[in-house]
């Protein structure tokens, strides 16, 4: 029998002009005996607009609290929240009493405004709280608004008792952004077309040059020639909707004489076609599948086997940025790399299979498609459709408070990867990193960490969680000593140095092993995964360098051969853990059957 009815609804409400976002509403019980509900939505001003409705009846079992989250995911405001006091109901809300909106209220709303009050910083960034407490004779409703304020809010969560006392509290993870980012878009410019299948390149430039500051540039439904590199930089507060295509040039001798002569930015592995700086900008693709598209004729390339003068797809320097519905068709090799910071990806498409044969049989193998190299800080990638011949994604140096969520990686992936870090003898770093909700099908590598030999620095605080493995060849691997096969032996280590490992947790990896324990990619001897004892498929390969990797854990691990049998193999040498790293690890550190331990929780 229900105690309670909670007639409830949650509305934003945007006031500057400028503003756009979107919003995941969840009603959570903290005693988890309550229903969820989620709705998500994008809009814009001035019109407030109704996200959520109908959270009523569901309180059905004595009172307790509940969380109600809201995530905002573009912006920076303060949060204002009207509570509106009500009775219960006694048969429900109908959609005609509840579209009468505050008519229902017997009370009226009590208005709380929050802002910011600096307390303390953490790795998610610099965090503020502000706490009140309202009380009412009936079950509140929640009107969520949102106040210009320079701070980009990326979560904030108000915690209710159905005993009518309200307690507010925000906790917003921020980081500061100039006021300037929120000045409107005055500006419109569309990017002319030239009809005779010329090159479009200086179309381009006008149009970004014409808009640079404050205004919204569109691409027209069509194709677009850039056949030579651009530079897009010094943009402010830019929105760019990809409505066309952008094709690189089919011819591979174009590509590489611009790559050889094109004065561009650097990039983090090679010249990138498209160089992309500012703040505060938007590329936002076609919902059409057949658009929105980078185009990058890489099958020919690959076809023949050419690595010279390739060119990286794009470099997005920004800070507060956002890349939504693109689609990346036969990149010729590296797709992304996003030094910025501030970013957010959302439903990023990849197509870098070959189009004759599959990883094993290919005799067109797609190397170096990466799909996204993050050396940034406070990136987002939250859905992720891939076929690469690399990593889909790969966490590089420089790299801090990454989130890689709501993916799949197919044909032959390298992996979710941290690195390579540490060649030469570098002191790289990467930190504070999760990957979430993945499916690797068919690929090298599920999990992936990768230092070189005589490496220095470190990768820390990294967590894999919720994997599903469909035929890879390995599932968990880290190797601290990592060289070129196909450049001869090992080389030395003088400094007896190695890209620390400190923190790493995998968590809820499930699946199968394929038949094949490499790819296409192997084209020296021994191969450039080889480590010793390679042999076959393998659910985990630990290749530490001795006292350097510190609290690994390894939790609900279940990883089967081809054939779905229960035993899988791994490769790990018990002297090379550090002293105590065994009574946490997960799983008994030798060659040989996979056999799970107990994991040592240390207070």
């Amino acid at each position: 029998m229900r105690s309670n009815a909670f007639n409830g609804s949650v509305r934003l409400t945007v006031h500057e002009a400028s503003f756009k976002t979107a919003a995941t509403i969840r009603f959570t019980s903290l005693s988890g005996s309550f229903a969820r509900s989620t709705r998500r939505t994008a809009f814009a001003p001035p019109a407030p607009v109704l996200i959520a409705e109908s959270f009523h009846d569901m309180w059905n079992g004595p009172p307790s609290p509940f969380r109600l989250i809201v995530t905002e995911t573009y912006r920076a405001h303060s949060v204002r929240v009207a509570l509106l006091g009500g009775p219960p109901s006694q048969s429900g809300n109908t959609a005609k009493e509840r579209d009468r909106g505050d008519r229902v209220e017997t009370h009226a709303p009590q208005l709380l405004t929050c802002r910011s009050s600096w307390l303390w910083s953490t790795w998610l960034g610099l965090q503020f709280e502000c706490t009140r407490s309202v009380a009412f004779p009936g079950p509140p409703r929640a009107v969520v608004g949102v106040d210009p304020y320079p701070y980009p809010s990326l979560a904030f969560a108000m915690i209710f008792s159905n005993t009518y006392v309200a307690a507010l509290i925000l906790v917003l993870a921020a980081v500061s952004i100039p006021a300037d980012a929120r000045k409107p878009h005055i500006k419109r410019c569309t990017v002319k077309h030239n009809k005779n299948g010329k090159d479009d390149s200086d179309n381009i430039l006008k149009a970004f040059k014409d808009c640079q500051k404050n205004a919204v540039i569109e691409f027209q439904r069509v194709d677009y020639n850039a056949h030579t590199p651009i530079t897009l930089a010094g943009l402010e507060n830019v929105v760019v909707h990809l409505n066309g295509n952008l094709n690189l040039p089919k011819d591979i001798a174009t590509v590489q004489h611009a790559i050889n002569v094109t004065q561009n930015q650097p990039s983090t592995y090679a010249t990138p076609w498209f160089y992309i700086h500012g703040t505060d900008v938007s590329i936002i693709g076609s919902k059409d599948f057949e658009w929105g598209r980078f185009n990058g004729y890489g099958q020919q390339w690959w076809d023949i086997g050419n690595r010279t003068l390739r060119p990286q797809l794009a470099t997005f320097n920004v800070t507060n940025g956002l890349l939504k519905d693109l689609k990346v068709i036969k990149p010729v090799a590296w797709g992304w790399n996003l030094p910025g910071k501030n970013i957010r990806v959302e439903n990023h498409f990849v197509d870098a299979a070959p189009n004759n044969g599959t990883r094993d049989t290919t005799t067109s193998f797609p190397f170096n498609t990466d799909g996204f190299n993050l050396s940034g800080q406070n990136i987002t990638v939250d859905g992720y459709y891939g076929h690469n011949g690399d990593d889909c994604i790969s966490v590089i140096n420089g790299a801090k408070d990454i989130v890689a969520k709501n993916g799949y990686c197919g044909f032959s992936s390298h992996g979710l990867s941290i690195g390579s870090l540490g060649r030469n003898g570098a002191n790289h770093t990467v930190e504070n990193v999760l990957f979430k909700n993945w499916t690797m099908d068919g690929a090298v590598y599920g999990a992936r960490s990768k230092s070189w030999t005589g490496g220095q620095g470190f990768a820390k605080n990294v967590t894999w969680e919720d994997i599903t493995l469909i035929d890879v060849s390995t599932g968990i691997f880290i190797t601290q000593n990592y060289y070129d096969q196909d450049k001869g032996p090992r080389p030395p280590n003088p400094n007896n140095s190695s890209t620390r490992v400190l923190n790493f947790q995998y968590k809820n990896f499930k699946g199968t092993l394929g038949t094949n324990w490499t790819d296409g990619t192997c084209i020296s001897s021994p191969c450039w995964n080889y480590v010793p004892g390679l042999d076959e498929p393998k659910s985990v390969i630990f290749d530490l360098y001795a006292g350097t990797a510190l609290n690994i854990s390894l939790e609900n691990i279940d990883i089967r051969t081809h054939t779905n049998s229960e035993e899988t193999n791994v490769l790990c040498d018990p002297a090379t853990l550090a002293p105590g790293e065994q009574d946490t690890l997960g799983f008994r550190c030798a060659n040989g059957p996979f056999v799970a331990t107990p994991i040592e929780h240390v207070e």
